[in-house]
């Protein structure tokens, strides 16, 4: 299961070069962030590959289904802390329908099939064109690697039914890093007239979390988006969207929001500091660990702090988190689950790294939690 798109890679990188080869006021990749992109797509498709393969099945010409859902808790523009856990709830029956369908072509081997379900249909050709690559050559390779994962199955899929624009935003840069390639004498990769904005119109997006099972009963857990594109159906992206994804899926968001709360608790514990005459002033770390802990002001109580910061965010007990001072300000914030992966962490701001000075540069998607410790402690000097 791990090897079942290992013939598609390559696309991996295509895909990202096509949709981040330029920079916007976005936020968005670099061409040089596109690498990393494309470079951690190949290495995640060693991993979670594992269930984006299997997890992936669009059916053309079925309709969405509408209908709203209780999904995950949306950020609060309140001080109140938020729980960085997304609720997932059950998906549309047209979703999971369209999942096993995918799931049916793989097991079936019909990489054409495979692809659909992957990418807007309109942009598949243009992409092997590009690479040289033939699908029967496609096929050889999958069939040898996957001979002993197949058949797959579905053990369970939920899901965060997300807002109708949440790609609308990246579908404006697809479309304008597409134009900025076309200018670049080293791209092959074309579309002719196709009218890319109009192409992408996706009407329904959810963020999945899908447990796929292979021929030797071991289960794989994977989050990827979906997206319903028309006239042609369901897709389950690991390729398009997949950078955006990485970034704004729902419990990303959510991290985000609870770094937020954090950041606010600690700023109302430093005026309650201050009123009390505590030093506030200078450039400093608080973190939930001691060792943590940078250049804390003389007279300044470790405890005294997380007690007020506490205070504030009662839901920070049994997490990672570090705050970063200046100027008597909390200017920035980091907070993280114990129990969860090194990469899944949030930040106030959002998606932002601290670099001295009161401010931030965005945040390399390939750092960990502690890499973007370690990245705030030199930005103190």
């Amino acid at each position: 299961m791990k090897r079942f798109i290992a013939a598609l890679t390559a696309l991996v990188t295509v895909a990202c070069t096509f949709t981040a080869c330029g920079s916007s006021d976005s936020g968005s990749d670099s061409a040089s962030d596109s690498t990393k992109a494309s470079t951690t797509s190949s290495a995640e498709n060693e991993d979670s590959t594992k269930t984006d393969a299997s997890e992936n099945s669009s059916s053309s010409g079925k309709e969405t289904t509408t209908a709203a859902k209780t999904t995950g808790k949306k950020q609060s523009a309140s001080t109140e802390p938020e729980d960085p856990d997304v609720e997932y709830d059950e998906v549309d029956d047209d979703v999971e329908d369209a999942l096993n369908d995918m799931i049916d072509s793989v097991n079936n081997c019909d990489v054409e099939a495979y692809l659909n379900y992957q990418l807007p249909e309109k942009l598949i050709d243009p992409l092997l064109t590009a690479l040289n690559v033939k699908k029967e050559d496609m096929l050889k390779e999958y069939e040898e690697s996957s001979k002993d994962e197949i058949p797959l199955e579905l053990v369970k899929v939920v899901g965060v039914h997300e807002d109708a624009d949440m790609l609308d935003e990246a579908v404006d840069e697809i479309c304008k890093n597409y134009e900025e390639s076309k200018k670049e004498s080293d791209r092959v990769f074309d579309i002719g007239d196709l009218d890319l904005k109009k192409y992408l119109d996706i009407t329904d997006v959810w963020t999945l979390e899908v447990t796929i099972k292979n021929a030797k009963g071991e289960e794989e857990t994977d989050e990827f988006l979906t997206y319903y594109l028309e006239d042609e159906g369901w897709k389950f992206d690991t390729f398009l969207f997949s950078s955006y994804n990485h970034v704004k899926s729902s419990k990303k968001r959510s991290m985000n929001a609870s770094a937020s709360s954090l950041q606010k608790a600690a700023s109302a514990a430093l005026c309650d500091l201050d009123v009390k005459g505590v030093k506030i002033e200078g450039k400093y770390i608080i973190s939930s660990e001691d060792k943590k802990d940078r250049d804390l002001p003389d007279g300044m109580n470790r405890e005294e702090v997380l007690e007020l910061i506490g205070k504030y965010a009662d839901f920070i007990d049994d997490t990672n988190w570090f705050v970063v001072v200046e100027g008597g300000e909390c200017v920035y914030a980091a907070f993280q689950k114990k129990d969860s992966d090194y990469y899944a962490f949030g930040t106030y701001p959002a998606d932002q790294i601290y670099a001295g000075g009161g401010k931030t540069d965005e945040l390399d998607r390939s750092y960990s939690y502690d890499e973007v410790y370690y990245e705030c402690t030199k930005a103190l000097k």
